[in-house]
């Protein structure tokens, strides 16, 4: 029998196995900026959580952090971003969450335009590209300059492309479906 996938809102006690996923060398890819110290991490996402700028969600299997999601809100604009193997099950969790639990009438994506993976399902799924951003990427001893991708989604075109992508993902169950 498969795992089961659950996706529900992220708590304190998830913050480990969230930092954990992220202290790899594939983080590079994805975040601008080097992993803090595990108590300086902490500090700053609780901030950012109890300020309402950012919100997390884990997915799990037999009770272990398996990906997580947060999304940003700036400028009353919701920016979607996943940390996991699944970039298929990821992207449409984000999309369900955004539409559904946080109600919001669109959401953006930024991918680093070296991350192919991600720019390629976005592409073979129709996710529209709007646009290209740069930005500072800061590592251990160097700054980088990198050009991110822009994406949206709405609700419709999310809704169109959650059939096919269905049979592509892994299942998943949602807890506590509400912003709360």
């Amino acid at each position: 029998m498969p795992q089961q996938r659950i996706v529900r809102k992220a708590v304190p006690a998830d913050y480990p196995e969230i930092y954990k996923l992220q202290n790899s060398p594939n983080r590079d890819q994805a975040f601008d900026t080097p992993l803090p110290p595990y108590p300086a991490y902490v500090k700053s996402l609780n901030e950012k959580i109890e300020s309402g700028a950012e919100i997390y969600y884990v997915m799990e299997a037999d009770s272990k952090v398996i990906a997580f999601l947060w999304f940003n809100i700036i400028e009353g604009r919701l920016w979607g971003n996943f940390w996991g193997r699944w970039i298929k099950t990821l992207f449409l969790a984000a999309g369900k969450i955004a539409f559904e639990i946080l109600k919001y009438p669109r959401i953006f994506f930024l991918v680093r335009r070296d991350n192919e993976r991600v720019i390629d399902y976005y592409e073979k799924r129709g996710v529209r590209k709007i646009g290209e951003a740069q930005g500072i990427y800061v590592r251990k001893n160097d700054m980088i300059m990198a050009v991110s991708n822009v994406y949206e989604v709405t609700l419709d075109e999310y809704n169109q492309m959650v059939p096919p992508a269905t049979e592509q993902s892994l299942d998943m169950i949602f807890e506590g479906l509400s912003a709360e």
